[in-house]
């Protein structure tokens, strides 16, 4: 009962996901781009208007990219920090804008979510994979492939539930490049089934983020 009132935030919307499968810096960044032609050159600005929610937790990512240190009694304390950060402030997410990756069909590329709770072997999944910059700059690099967090949703190939079929029917149209809008939550489970963003802070750069997402559209 321990474990269960422990994850309950994050096990509520896991459940209430996985019941539809069954039954059914806070301050906007300006990333600034010099062109340079032979007969000018000219500079353009361009706004990151994505939730300040969002950015946030950009912004802290990006903080522990560049805070990352050998000390492993001040790491455990910035996970700790960020455990805590992740259950007070990540448990509904709206509105947040990520690129597609790619759609696979690998369990070892499921999210941490889904090892813990599905039955993978016997229920077979689609994992799609977006990518979210730090710095966001469509000029240069949408994808943004050294400055970035990486998100994965699982969710079945066959659910059940008007909800994850729409889902379902929306990520067989995307391709790679395509911009979603989701909401929904960000964890990450370890093998105790607790919240546990440790794992994410030992594989260093870029950082592996589940998606337990309640909408997903197309932009």
């Amino acid at each position: 009962m321990k474990l269960i009132t422990k994850s309950f935030p994050i096990l509520f919307l896991g459940i209430t996901l996985y019941g539809c499968q069954n039954t059914a810096k806070t301050s906007v960044d300006l990333t600034t781009t010099t062109t340079t032609t032979n007969q000018a050159s000219s500079t353009t600005v361009i706004d990151d208007n994505r939730p300040k929610e969002e950015l946030n937790f950009l912004n802290k990512a990006g903080a522990e990219y560049e805070d990352y240190d050998s000390n492993a009694a001040q790491k455990d304390k910035r996970v700790a920090d960020f455990n805590k950060y992740a259950t007070d402030s990540l448990k509904k997410i709206a509105g947040w804008e990520m690129i597609v990756s790619e759609v696979n069909d690998e369990n070892f590329s499921s999210n941490s979510f889904a090892k813990a709770f599905f039955d993978l072997d016997n229920n077979p999944v689609y994992n799609l994979e977006l990518v979210e910059p730090i710095k966001y700059d469509k000029s240069v690099d949408t994808i943004g492939i050294n400055n970035r967090v990486e998100f994965t949703y699982t969710l079945p190939k066959t659910p059940k539930g008007d909800s994850l079929k729409k889902q379902l029917a929306l990520i067989q149209n995307l391709k790679k490049g395509d911009t979603v809008i989701v909401s929904g939550a960000l964890t990450h489970i370890d093998d105790n089934l607790k919240v546990n963003f440790a794992a994410v802070f030992d594989k260093g750069m870029p950082w592996q983020v589940d998606l337990l997402a309640t909408s997903v559209r197309k932009k």
